[in-house]
């Protein structure tokens, strides 16, 4: 949810439907790119940005209050195209479903949050749910 006014050309983008790709990719660490450490097991992530064409990439003008709402696993990354004199100023949260398992990846996200949630007793196979990560029952 963009705190300030974003143009199309500065907000996330998301290829549409790829959620629902049966492909699994490698992980690339946001805050570096690095792909070192990686699981063999996954494949290379796909150049999205070199293959436009080939892809329907959503995005839109947004304003604060706007919000959206994405599955995970939705490949999706801004453009860093950010207009003159315009700071990324956004609020985010993640949610996550009962069906969500620890799992520890030697690679991750920008923050990896694996120490705390190791300091916490979460264990690979477990439920995320501590006071740091609260359940919530709708």
């Amino acid at each position: 949810m963009p705190l300030v006014g974003v143009e199309k050309k500065s907000a996330l983008e998301f290829v549409r439907g790829s959620h629902r790709w049966p492909q699994q990719f490698r992980q690339v660490d946001f805050g570096d790119g690095r792909t070192d450490a990686i699981d063999e097991s996954y494949e290379s992530f796909p150049d999205i940005e070199g293959n436009r064409n080939r892809y329907e990439i959503l995005s839109w003008d947004m304003e604060p209050g706007d919000c959206a709402i994405f599955n995970a696993r939705t490949i999706h990354g801004g453009s860093g195209n950010l207009a003159d004199g315009r700071e990324l100023k956004v609020f985010n949260t993640q949610w996550l479903g009962d069906d969500v398992r620890v799992c520890f990846r030697s690679e991750g996200m920008d923050p990896d949050h694996s120490r705390l949630m190791k300091d916490l007793g979460l264990k690979p196979g477990q439920r995320i749910g501590t006071d740091t990560y609260p359940r919530f029952e709708f």
